[in-house]
């Protein structure tokens, strides 16, 4: 009898040193709000007249989701040409690029840790059009 009420006792005190996997663990470190975390681009194709042209735009939010100023986007192509290059993020978080192609073309939209990809697909331009 003497011997179980051992046994429960120093069940009952190993179990209460027990401190588990939860106190070693590192707090996962927050993410500053000075640096990238959402980039969200889309592309608006012209018709008509505007055939053949795309405007490429991109917003750039903090983990908060508040916009960005000042981070440099970086716009290319594998069809046509786009212009910027490289554009700057204005007080709103956004950047714009002109795309001129016809069929389809991949964007590519990046900033120094972030980037998305587009298809757009555009029309030829009407004959007489350039």
């Amino acid at each position: 009898m003497h011997r179980a009420v051992a046994c429960l006792i120093c069940a009952a005190v190993l179990t209460s040193c027990h401190e588990g996997p939860h106190v070693n663990q590192p707090s996962p470190l927050p993410i500053p709000t000075s640096v990238p975390y959402f980039l969200t681009a889309g592309a608006s194709v012209g018709q008509g007249a505007d055939a053949g042209h795309a405007t490429i735009s991109v917003k750039v939010q903090n983990v908060e989701g508040a916009p960005m100023q000042g981070v440099p986007v970086t716009f290319e192509t594998d069809q046509g040409t786009i212009d910027p290059a490289t554009a700057v993020t204005l007080a709103d978080g956004t950047a714009r690029a002109l795309l001129i192609a016809s069929g389809t073309a991949t964007v590519v939209v990046s900033t120094r840790t972030l980037s998305q990809r587009l298809l757009v697909t555009s029309q030829a331009p009407a004959f007489g059009h350039p």
